[in-house]
């Protein structure tokens, strides 16, 4: 192998994988490990994702990367897990290990053969040129890359240059309206709002970003406000090359900010010659540019799904329907705050639920055409009425509006197919959504949570982990790894978890029920009636979250209690209802005629 000794990049490598960085990530120590002895073996054949994701990340023999990005991710967060380290702790290490973009193959040099721009020396660990051609030509043909010009976009967030940073929800609305307009467009991936808006204030390289996502094109572009007058500046760059593939600026009134986001849709479909539905155009649903405006404030207060912005975004979408009383979208999200209020279980279901479903029927009595209002009406079908063939009806209809719509297709996953024990049919949808969101902490938890449910802890485990490698502090993510713990019965896995998320996962009713379940599991019985007193204190009303409670009574070995909330739980429709269905905390009581009893009156049966 010519270029720096074999010795030398061993030692390079177990420097590396001693150090603090690396410690904690088992993932990424395996991932390096396993490339970087690939190459000093000296194996002649490029290394394929399909290699990778069996050997290093445990995929089964049917694991395929067009559905499935894991190695891309993980070489994305590799390549940064490196450049941290040699930023750091191996700031003065003599030999440096990289991993090169447009594959998977390490080079290694000396750090004093660091040379400006072109003239960097690498060293590839590949045996002969051949062999690099070859990988180029893998690269070139890999599956996100066969569609033709047309078949993938990423569209970054737009930048805010207005002087008033409140204007943030216009450059960030004008971003989602567009994403949700071309997802629509049969034919074209688009990567959904989570993995984009990962790059936001970021400044990177536009060809990275196209490798990091795997599309093909990108929008990028900027807004600027003043007075009552808005800039928009857009342009559409082929990541390859990142040759402009058009650019325009538009200077209007902010009048015409509807119309300005119609222009741009137009011409992203002429430049990228994409295959427009017969009859398919975009739809002006209100002509109030206040409506507007309230609606766009709306979304960009739900995208940051706080209880306090939660509220702040059902404000301003009923504020948007006062302005216009046949706004359709405005409907829709009111609907989706409704319903994701009503998820939270901070208070009664019946507190929201009827307004949610008022708002999606009113949405798709106005615009049948609606992909948001089948998609909402799906969820709240799922969770609140329990009409499983409705709701699997409304979520097929949106996801045959619009493909690329992440949260209909996770919903449909998660609400749907779940409650009902379609455990492959939902991992599968969950993988596809992956495929245009890779970069979502959220879809991976809930494809965990799947796993979790349908038996197959460890692997949940693995993909929980990649989540939270993505974002360490997800409260979501720590409370599914440590149901993942509990469906294997490792009790004290699950409490080092539950405690190392209590920070930002405490005010969570899911938490305190997980919380006191698994104190009881181990025996803390002090601890575990604490957490039941605590977490019926916080709720004195009718309303206290009546799955957490009976988990809780039920690890005490109480199971008349644990019966009699579920039974509550029943009569008052409480959202976590239907997952009780394969929840490890009630295992004991899947034999019990009242439990059964209780799923039958959900529709679901074991």
């Amino acid at each position: 192998m010519p270029g720096p000794g074999r010795e030398a990049i061993q030692r390079a490598l177990e420097k590396i994988l001693a150090s603090q960085a690396f410690q904690g990530s088992e993932r990424m120590s395996r991932f390096l490990r396993f490339v970087v002895e690939h190459a000093l073996r000296g194996d002649q054949a490029p290394l394929k994702e399909y290699l990778i994701g069996v050997r290093v990340f445990d995929r089964g023999e049917d694991f395929d990367s067009r559905t499935d990005t894991i190695v891309r991710v993980e070489a994305r967060r590799l390549r940064a897990k490196l450049k941290e380290y040699y930023e750091t702790a191996g700031r003065e290490d003599p030999m440096i290990i990289e991993l090169p973009h447009g594959g998977y193959a390490p080079a290694f040099r000396a750090r004093e053969q660091r040379v400006a721009g072109a003239r960097r020396r690498w060293i590839p660990a590949l045996a002969g040129a051949a062999v690099l051609l070859a990988l180029l030509a893998v690269w070139r043909l890999g599956p996100a890359r066969r569609a033709g010009p047309a078949s993938s976009i990423v569209v970054l967030p737009f930048a805010n240059l207005s002087a008033d940073p409140e204007n943030e929800y216009l450059s960030d609305g004008l971003t989602e309206e567009i994403i949700s307009t071309l997802a629509a467009i049969p034919d074209l991936q688009v990567v959904a709002r989570t993995s984009a808006f990962q790059f936001k204030g970021r400044t990177a390289d536009i060809r990275k970003i196209g490798r990091e996502l795997s599309v093909q094109t990108a929008l990028e572009g900027s807004v600027r406000r003043e007075g009552q007058r808005i800039r928009v500046s857009a342009q559409l760059v082929k990541v390859s090359d990142g040759m402009h593939l058009w650019s325009k600026m538009y200077d209007r009134e902010l009048t015409n900010l509807l119309e300005i986001e119609a222009d741009i849709t137009r011409a992203i479909v002429d430049a990228l010659k994409a295959r427009l539905a017969p009859g398919q155009t975009r739809k002006v649903e209100t002509t109030s540019i206040e409506a507007y405006q309230a609606y766009l404030k709306g979304r960009y207060c739900w995208n940051k799904m706080t209880p306090v912005d939660l509220k702040k975004s059902i404000q301003f979408m009923e504020e948007a329907i006062a302005l216009d009383p046949n706004y359709a979208a405005a409907y829709a999200g009111l609907a989706d705050s409704y319903g994701f209020w009503t998820n939270l279980e901070l208070e009664g279901p019946w507190e929201h639920a009827a307004r949610a479903r008022w708002a999606a029927k009113k949405a798709l009595e106005l615009d049948d055409g609606s992909a948001e209002g089948h998609f909402v009406l799906g969820a709240l079908l799922a969770q609140g009425d329990w009409d499983w063939s409705g709701s699997e009806r409304e979520f097929r209809r949106a996801l045959d509006l619009k493909p690329s719509l992440v949260d209909a297709r996770s919903a449909f996953a998660a609400l749907c197919l779940g409650p009902l024990r379609r455990y492959p049919e939902a991992i599968g949808q969950f993988r596809q959504a992956l495929q245009v969101d890779p970069l979502s902490m959220n879809l991976r938890t809930l494809l965990g949570q799947a796993f979790v449910y349908a038996g197959q802890p460890d692997e949940a485990i693995k993909e929980l982990r990649a989540a939270l490698e993505l974002e360490p502090g997800f409260p979501y993510g720590g409370i599914t790894l440590a149901l993942a713990h509990l469906e294997k019965s490792s009790y004290p896995e699950a409490l080092e978890v539950l405690q190392r998320f209590r920070d930002s996962a405490g005010e969570i009713p899911y938490y305190s029920g997980l919380l006191g379940y698994t104190h009881a599991r181990l025996g803390n019985r002090t601890e575990a009636e604490g957490v039941l007193k605590q977490l019926q204190a916080r709720f004195p009303g009718q309303w206290v979250p009546p799955v957490e409670v009976a988990g809780i009574y039920n690890g005490l070995g109480d199971r008349e209690q644990a019966l009699r909330w579920l039974e509550r739980g029943c009569e008052q429709r409480s959202t976590m209802m239907p997952f009780i269905v394969d929840d490890a905390r009630f295992r004991n009581l899947y034999s019990e005629p009242r439990f059964t009893a209780v799923l039958k009156r959900m529709g679901l049966g074991r």
